[in-house]
C-alpha cells in the first residue's frame, strides 16, 4: 500500500498554495515592503538633514579654525618682528661688526648681539636655544636681554667665564621647562688687542688673520665645556688670545654648516672654514655671497635651522 506523504512530512513535494493563499501572501509581502520603504525614506531624510547639520557645523568649525589659525601666524609673526628688533645695528668702528640673519620656516631660538661694556671692552654674544617656537623663543629673548642688559648680579661681564657660570645657574634647565641653549660669549680688548671668550655647549668661532691669508683658524675651545644649564654648579672656564689688528672673526650658529650637502654627507666645520677663508679679512666683501655658497652646498634655499652669524673686523 502507498503511503501518503504530507508537506509538514517533506519539503521535496510542497502543497501548492491555493489562488486565495497566494494573493493573501503577495498582499502581505507588499504591505511589508511599503512598511520597509517608508523607513528607509524616513532613514534617508534623517540622514540628509543630518548630513546638511554636519556640514554646516564643518563649515563653521573651519572658519573659526582658519581663524585661529591667521591670528596664530600673526602672533608669530609679531614675535619674530620683536625677536627682528633685538639685532644690534650694524658698527664701524673703532671695530666693525656686521651680521647675517635668516631665520627658519618655524619660530626658532637664536639670538645675538654685541656692545661696550667700558670704553675699552667689547662684548660679543651668540645663543642658540633647542627646538622652535613660542617657547624657544621666550627663552632665547630671556637670555639675551641678560646680557645685553648686564642684569647677572654680582659678576664682571668682562668676564666670560663669570657670565657662563651665572648664566648656567639662572638658566638650570630644570626651572626652563627642560629647555637649554648653548652660548658662546667674547669679550675684546681694544687696548690690549686681546679676546677673552669662552662657550657652552656652543660651536666654535674661525678666526682668519692677514698673515694666514686663505686659511681660516677654527677657534676650539679648551676644554670643550656643557652646554648652558645641563650640570648644576659647573663653574665654566675662558682663554684668552691675541687678536691681530686686520683680523676678521666668524662666530655662528650651528644652522650655518649642519647642512645636507647635496653630494652626500653632512657639511663639516673644516669645509666652512675653508669656504668662510674666501671672505678674509683682505676686503669687506658682500657676505650674502657665502649664504648663496651654503645655499649651493645643500642644494636648496630654505634652511632647516635659524642661521645666524655675526663678522667682526678688528
Amino acid at each position: 500500500m502507498l503511503e501518503t506523504m504530507t508537506h509538514s512530512e517533506t519539503d521535496d513535494n510542497p502543497i501548492p498554495e491555493t489562488p486565495q493563499e497566494e494573493l493573501t501572501r503577495l498582499r502581505a509581502e507588499n504591505a511589508q515592503l511599503k512598511r520597509d520603504m517608508a523607513d528607509l525614506e524616513m532613514l534617508y531624510d534623517t540622514t540628509t538633514e543630518h548630513g546638511e547639520a554636519i556640514e554646516d557645523e564643518l563649515a563653521e568649525k573651519n572658519i573659526a579654525l582658519e581663524k585661529i589659525q591667521a591670528r596664530l601666524q600673526e602672533e608669530l609673526n609679531q614675535a619674530l618682528r620683536y625677536v627682528m628688533a633685538l639685532l644690534p645695528e650694524p658698527m664701524n668702528e673703532p671695530v666693525r661688526a656686521e651680521w647675517l640673519f635668516i631665520p627658519s620656516s618655524e619660530l626658532g631660538g637664536d639670538s645675538f648681539g654685541y656692545h661696550w661694556i667700558d670704553s675699552e671692552h667689547l662684548a660679543v654674544y651668540l645663543l642658540d636655544v633647542c627646538g622652535h617656537g613660542v617657547g624657544a623663543a621666550l627663552l632665547s629673548v630671556t637670555a639675551i636681554n641678560t646680557l645685553r642688559g648686564e642684569t647677572l648680579s654680582g659678576i664682571d661681564f668682562r668676564c666670560p667665564d663669570q657670565v657662563l657660570t651665572a648664566m648656567n645657574t639662572v638658566f638650570d634647565i630644570s626651572k626652563q621647562n627642560e629647555m637649554f641653549l648653548t652660548l658662546w660669549y667674547g669679550v675684546y680688548n681694544l687696548v690690549s688687542h686681546q679676546l677673552r671668550f669662552a662657550g657652552g655647549g656652543h660651536n666654535p668661532a674661525i678666526l682668519i688673520t692677514p698673515v694666514s691669508g686663505q686659511t681660516g683658524e677654527i677657534m676650539k675651545f679648551t676644554p670643550f665645556q656643557p652646554i648652558i644649564g645641563m650640570i648644576p654648579d659647573f663653574t665654566y672656564r675662558d682663554q684668552t688670545m691675541p687678536v691681530t689688528p686686520g683680523s676678521r672673526i666668524f662666530v655662528f650658529s650651528d644652522g650655518v654648516y649642519e647642512l645636507q650637502k647635496v653630494s652626500g654627507g653632512m657639511f663639516s666645520l673644516k669645509e666652512l672654514s675653508d669656504m668662510i677663508a674666501r671672505y678674509g679679512p683682505q676686503d669687506h666683501p658682500d657676505m650674502n655671497g657665502l649664504v648663496t655658497d651654503l645655499r649651493a652646498v645643500q642644494g636648496r634655499n630654505a634652511f632647516d635651522d635659524d642661521f645666524s652669524m655675526i663678522i667682526l673686523d678688528f
